[in-house]
């Protein structure tokens, strides 16, 4: 009978915990019609800034170094080459960036 209280228990914690790491995950999607329109700064080191999410969205928090790509990880790279392809094209795009008005990384792009 303890043994099953504390497996329980246990998927209870493991239940609860990835829950809370989901919300920290948490995006919000903001839509650029025109990436053209994207203001960025390339920064020593591989990192890119973006301007003026907040622009296209209430979402996004205002000016002016919230959001950013690293491009010297793989994901970055692809990141920002999708990026670069959509501005050159005046498409389209939405970004996903960490929920709740809090700064932090361009964590996936694309459109459908």
């Amino acid at each position: 009978m303890k043994v099953m209280k504390y497996t329980t228990l246990a998927g209870l914690l493991v239940i609860v915990g990835a829950l809370t790491m989901r919300s920290a995950w948490a995006e919000t999607w903001v839509y650029v019609p025109d990436m053209s329109q994207l203001k960025y700064q390339l920064y020593p080191g591989g990192l890119i800034y973006f301007r003026n999410l907040s622009d296209f969205s209430t979402a996004a928090l205002g000016c002016c170094y919230n959001y950013s790509i690293d491009t010297t990880t793989q994901d970055g790279r692809n990141t920002w080459a999708t990026i670069l392809s959509a501005i050159a094209q005046h498409s389209p795009l939405y970004l996903g960036i960490p929920d709740g008005q809090a700064q932090g990384i361009v964590t996936e792009v694309g459109i459908w």
